[in-house]
Order: structure tokens, then C-alpha cells, then sequence
């Protein structure tokens, strides 16, 4: 069984960037909204001729990449899948001519099967699912943070939280001078639910960089 991890956060926030020291000969990027990579020099790392990167965002596309690399690259022991989110969003928009509301359980459906293959893959493979978070306010007026969905209508017969071990959300302070400091959240607060197995983290907070998330699980794992 393969280890999942869900990765929150809004954009701007590190995410992609968070993939900067892993190794491109272990590593495959499924890039969704086929942007360019955050950091200098990531095309000569990522690109055709490497063979570690694809442009994709149709969900049977992302199901089967997944599957084949996992299958035919023993090679690959991490698959980052940014951004995992625009699955969703982007089968929205090619389906917005549809009437009725059984597009958005399919929708649903589709990111299930996803994730629920993706658990049922080698040992040795970690997969990273980025998204973007929502505000979720209760009947209380308690405020939290969850993935972003495409509505309630998934929502309701799908929590994506549910499906991962572990759920990192991205979190941005500034010092003094204004510079930016980037980390990840790893376990819950008041209005953040992250989550990981305990002793995984050492700390509530972490750099943000995906090669120390990676070392960390191989290590609690062993």
C-alpha cells in the first residue's frame, strides 16, 4: 500500500515550490494545470527527455499515469500531483453544458477512484495531492480550514480529508523586515486540520520542503 500525503494551501503559498529538493530521478511531477515550475532551473530537471513530468488534467489520464508509472518505473518512488484540486474544477467546466446534478456525484466519484487506486500501489511510492483550502464555518460560528472541492453537492458524499494519512497545510509568517517565511503545519490547531501519525513530526511546524517529509515517513515507517 502506498503512502498518500494531502498537501493545503493557498496559492502563493509554497506549495509546488515545496517539491524544490526532490530528486528528479526518483521524482514524477503530474502537472495539471501545465504551468511552469517554481524554481530556477526546473525545466532542465523536469522536461520530455527526462521523462519524469507530464501535462495532464483529464482524471482517467492523471488514474492511468499514476498506474503505469507505478507499474513500469520501479524507479519512481515519489509522484507529486500539483494541482490536484483543478481535477475537479477543470471536469466542471468541461461538462458546464449539463443540466441536472449527476455530473458533480460523477465528478465525486471520479477524484474518489483516484485516490482510492492510488492507495492500492507499491510500498515503496509516496504520492503528494496539492489543493487549495476553503473556509468552513459551522452552525456555532466556528471557522476551519478543508480542501476545496467544487460544492457542497461533493461535499456531501465525499470528505477528501478522510482519504489521506497525512494532510499538511502550508502556512506563511513574515518577520520583522517583511521576509516571508515558509513552513508547514503538521498536525491539528484551532482552525487548521492537519494531520499525521503521531510522532511522525517532531514539531507542530515544519520547514516547507517535501525531501523532509519524505525522509521523515521512510524513517517512521522503518
Amino acid at each position: 500500500m502506498s503512502v498518500l500525503i494531502g498537501l493545503v494551501g493557498e496559492s502563493g503559498s509554497g506549495k509546488s515550490r515545496s517539491a524544490l529538493n526532490l530528486n528528479p530521478q526518483s521524482t514524477y511531477i503530474i502537472n495539471i494545470q501545465g504551468k511552469s515550475l517554481p524554481w530556477r532551473g526546473s525545466a532542465s530537471s523536469y522536461n520530455a527527455d527526462t521523462k519524469n513530468i507530464a501535462n495532464i488534467d483529464a482524471w482517467n489520464k492523471v488514474q492511468d499515469t499514476i498506474v503505469g508509472v507505478a507499474t513500469n518505473r520501479p524507479e519512481i518512488k515519489t509522484i507529486f500531483i500539483d494541482d490536484a484540486g483543478f481535477i475537479m474544477s477543470t471536469e466542471f467546466f468541461k461538462r458546464a453544458s449539463e443540466s441536472g446534478f449527476n455530473k458533480f456525484s460523477e465528478i465525486g466519484q471520479h477524484m474518489f477512484n483516484i485516490i482510492d487506486n492510488s492507495k492500492k500501489l507499491r510500498e515503496d511510492l509516496k504520492i503528494v495531492f496539492t489543493f487549495h483550502p476553503e473556509v468552513d464555518t459551522d452552525l456555532l460560528g466556528q471557522s476551519t480550514k478543508k480542501i476545496k472541492t467544487i460544492g457542497k453537492l461533493v461535499d456531501e458524499k465525499y470528505t477528501l480529508e478522510a482519504s489521506f494519512p497525512i494532510v499538511l497545510y502550508t502556512e506563511v509568517s513574515f518577520d520583522k523586515d517583511g521576509i516571508a517565511n515558509y513552513q508547514f503545519v503538521t498536525n491539528r490547531t484551532q482552525t487548521c486540520p492537519a494531520k499525521s501519525p503521531e510522532g511522525m513530526f517532531e514539531n507542530l511546524r515544519i520547514n516547507n520542503d517535501l525531501k523532509v517529509v519524505i525522509d521523515a515517513i521512510d524513517q517512521y515507517y522503518k
